[in-house]
């Protein structure tokens, strides 16, 4: 089988993933920015073929090209980091390979479309606007009603995201997004944060894992001072394991 990792050195965990993929008896297919001598030397001896592109905004013809030129099979079309999430399902519907597509990554990388789908599968999410215009943000912002978070429809990691309390910090924070083509006015939920993470066969959980951020990833980025930890469950029939049941049910009685 011929796997194509797109970034095999980034995320750092995409290095253990590359050489798995090669101990399980995969060719691996590297496609990434850097030299491939910049990669870590147990990932380059996983590779048996690395294909060096520009840049991360044109990976999807880049490969399409090599992939043309080389007369290569592609079995699967793999990607761990957040922007290369969509260029990965559109790489896969060209290729005509199995995994996920377009539409089922979108409802992962655009944080409306995947609020929308929470709500449609019965999950209570934070009201929310879709804005692309600072005159946008100002009247959303006074529908949803402060305080509010103001983040990019398809960011990661808390970049670019700002809470807003006060009226008179509106104007600074929109100063500081004039980079950011859209953005998600979302009215403010205070609890806990948890993530929860599934592997999936044939769209059943066959694997999970609850872990809780601290302190939660917002503050974590703010403020300087924070060491933030990562602390994983490990009894998951606690009330947060209930919790996550209910939205695998869910999402298991949707089809």
């Amino acid at each position: 089988m011929n796997v194509l990792p797109l970034s095999p050195g980034y995320p750092s965990e995409m290095n253990d993933h590359v050489r798995a993929l090669a101990a399980a008896g995969a060719s691996v297919i590297g496609v990434g920015d850097r030299p491939r001598e910049e990669l870590a030397q147990s990932t380059q001896d996983a590779l048996v073929k690395y294909v060096r592109i520009d840049g991360c905004d044109n990976v999807g013809d880049a490969v399409l090209e090599w992939v043309h030129r080389a007369s290569a099979r592609i079995d699967r079309v793999e990607a761990m980091w957040e922007p290369l999430v969509l260029p990965a399902a559109a790489l896969r519907e060209a290729l005509g390979v199995s995994g996920m597509g377009v539409e089922v990554a979108r409802r992962f990388r655009d944080k409306e479309i995947m609020k929308a789908t929470l709500r449609e599968a019965g999950l209570r999410v934070p009201r929310s606007s879709r804005e692309s215009t600072r005159a946008g943000v100002v009247s959303a912002v006074a529908a949803v009603g402060l305080p509010v978070i103001i983040k990019p429809i398809d960011g990661a990691g808390s970049a670019d995201t700002y809470r807003v309390d006060r009226e008179d910090q509106l104007l600074a924070v929109l100063d500081r997004l004039g980079h950011v083509a859209e953005v998600s006015v979302e009215e403010l939920v205070d609890g806990d944060e948890y993530t929860y993470d599934t592997l999936c066969v044939d769209g059943v959980a066959v694997y999970e894992n609850v872990a809780q951020y601290l302190p939660r990833p917002l503050l974590a980025r703010t403020d300087e001072r924070c060491a933030p930890i990562i602390i994983t469950i490990r009894d998951l029939s606690d009330p947060v394991r209930q919790r996550s049941a209910v939205s695998t049910q869910l999402a298991e009685e949707r089809g």
